[in-house]
């Protein structure tokens, strides 16, 4: 969690004091004592700020960043790929069959397949990637352009995590664990994430039909 809010506002009151020193003739205990108050005032405020900024942007189960965050700032993001004359891939990822996943082995183990996806995620994404959890089993991540041969390698290496990550407990090893990734390549194929997510979209489920086939 990034703390601006808690900084920018220990900051303003360190100034403020500061300043009020600088034009003050007699600095008095009291004054002080209001100072630090205030400066902790403002250090506790800032962090429930930041906190309510953290908990609006990233999902509370997974801490991938959340839809919200993403449509925030996916426009940035494309506009300097563009700039940059660079590609984007986008891939769409969802757990197939999660809802009977749910219904037979119970919602804790379903949190825990969602949770080893997303650490998976978080441990391969740089600074320059989103990944974020899209809603319900569904994730999304936006990387530098992968051919396909590396978003083939990507997709298999999911898979296979998810699987072994399953596999190491004891409550989950027996649990069949399928993935459907369907990717799309911005500009190419789209300039919008509407067009990118619809063309993914279709990619996912005919993943997903040769899975259950």
């Amino acid at each position: 969690m990034k703390y601006t809010g808690r900084i920018t506002l220990v900051l303003i009151s360190i100034a403020a004091s500061f300043m009020e020193y600088l034009l003050s003739v007699e600095i008095t205990k009291s004054e002080i004592a209001v100072d630090l108050l205030f400066t902790a005032m403002a250090w506790f405020f800032g962090g429930l700020y930041d906190k309510v900024k953290f908990l609006s942007e990233n999902d509370p189960l997974t801490m991938l960043s959340n839809r919200r965050y993403v449509d925030k700032v996916v426009s940035s993001v494309f506009k300097k790929a563009s700039i940059d004359k660079e590609k984007l891939s986008i891939f769409l990822i969802d757990v197939d069959d999660f809802k009977l996943l749910n219904d037979t082995f119970g919602h804790m183990i379903g949190d825990k397949v969602l949770t080893a996806i997303a650490e998976h995620l978080k441990k391969n994404s740089r600074k320059t990637d989103i990944a974020a959890r899209w809603g319900g089993d569904e994730f999304l991540m936006i990387t530098p352009y992968m051919n396909k041969e590396e978003t083939a390698k990507f997709t298999k290496r999911m898979v296979q995590t998810v699987y072994h990550g399953m596999e190491g407990d004891g409550q989950t090893k027996d649990i069949p664990i399928c993935l459907s990734i369907g990717c799309a390549i911005f500009p190419q194929e789209g300039e919008s994430l509407d067009e990118l997510l619809s063309i993914a979209d279709t990619r996912m489920y005919k993943m997903k039909k040769g899975n259950a086939d």
